[in-house]
């Protein structure tokens, strides 16, 4: 059995049904309702429908005119799309190269990594924008297996981390986690300790300090945390069961986020790292629309944290969590500050670009 896969991109395409009644006619989402911390309304808008059949799965931004977003069509998985802010408008661009793009991150916007896998699901693919083309850059072969990434960060332009999960063609069971490292140079396939499953997230602080989260091993058990010292990948003892961890983002080393879905149930749940023990801090369910029971999409920017979800996001003000709904199922977000965070992912009209700002 191919590797279950955790990505942004099917998290968005398996609610899109059920969600579609709730994804409609709106534009604009109310922040708090409160003066922002900066002295002025803040609420979220909607400002570029990409178009139906579309999702958007990641967003990278780097200045207020320099943000990037990827995706595709999803009756027509292969096709990649690249969607660009400058300040004044969006541009969209269609690559030549084929495959499924669930991860973006890079150091600047002339050093972009995008991570998905083949068209076919069965081969990890890596691509990178230099300022002027995107191209394919190999990978490590999988020795008999078969996989994908599904999510990337990058530190340094010689120190990049890709992740995802591998399994054996027609074999039963989770997968196994993979991680694969850029050094400027080659991508290498790092180990990772035995019987860690597929992974969804990862974030880094430094080049010492990387989280990597994921599946419940066995099925319903412990979630999967991964974390990189500089030596090699460690286990995190966790507190948390059941949840099948999707995102995850890294303030300081005892301020460390990640979201997903709980394993069989109806719901979702946010975790947090303290410095010593990783455990759920808050469940969701009550109040979200039927089955929109995902949270994917992590962002912190100071105190601020936001978990994004289908229909709904999660807001942390550094003192207390709060529900919001929203009008698109929002699968990544990133944050240039506390008052200015880009969020993607698709509604009923097509692909869903939404911005936080001051109105």
């Amino acid at each position: 059995m191919e590797v279950r896969r955790l990505s942004k991109q099917l998290v968005a395409t398996a609610l899109l049904a059920v969600a579609v009644s709730a994804l409609v006619c709106a534009a604009v989402v109310s922040g708090a309702g409160a003066k922002a911390m900066a002295g002025c309304q803040l609420e979220w808008r909607a400002v570029h429908p990409v178009g139906r059949g579309i999702e958007l799965t990641d967003v990278a931004a780097f200045a207020p005119t320099d943000v990037w977003a990827v995706g595709g069509p999803i009756a027509k998985p292969g096709r990649i799309l690249v969607e660009h802010w400058n300040g004044r408008r969006w541009a969209a661009k269609r690559l030549s190269i084929r495959g499924v793009i669930t991860g973006l991150a890079g150091t600047s916007s002339r050093d972009l990594w995008a991570v998905g896998s083949a068209p076919d699901g069965r081969q990890p693919l890596v691509v990178h924008y230099d300022g002027q083309s995107w191209s394919a850059v190999s990978t490590p072969t999988l020795a008999g297996r078969i996989g994908g990434l599904q999510d990337v960060v990058a530190i340094a332009r010689d120190d990049v981390w890709a992740v995802g999960g591998t399994s054996v063609p027609r074999s039963e069971g989770r997968g196994s986690a993979l991680t694969l490292h850029w050094d400027g140079h080659a991508w290498a396939t790092i180990q990772t300790p035995t019987g860690a499953a597929p992974l969804s997230g990862v974030a880094a602080r430094s080049t010492r300090d990387v989280w990597a989260v994921g599946a419940t091993e066995p099925e319903g058990g412990p979630a999967t945390v991964l974390r990189w010292d500089g030596e090699g990948w460690r286990a995190v003892d966790t507190k948390i069961v059941g949840v099948d961890l999707a995102g995850v983002a890294a303030v300081s080393a005892n301020d460390v986020w990640a979201a997903g879905s709980d394993f069989g149930d109806p719901g979702a749940s946010i975790a947090h790292w303290d410095g010593r023990t990783f455990r759920v801090v808050r469940r969701t369910g009550a109040g979200l629309q039927d089955d929109t029971d995902i949270l994917s999409g992590v962002t912190t920017s100071g105190r601020q944290v936001w978990v994004m979800g289908a229909g709904w996001a999660e807001h942390w003000n550094g003192r207390r969590w709060r529900g919001v709904k929203m009008h698109a199922q929002l699968v990544a977000a990133d944050a240039l500050s506390p008052t200015n965070i880009w969020a993607v992912g698709g509604s009923a009209r097509g692909g869903a670009v939404y911005h936080y700002a001051c109105r």
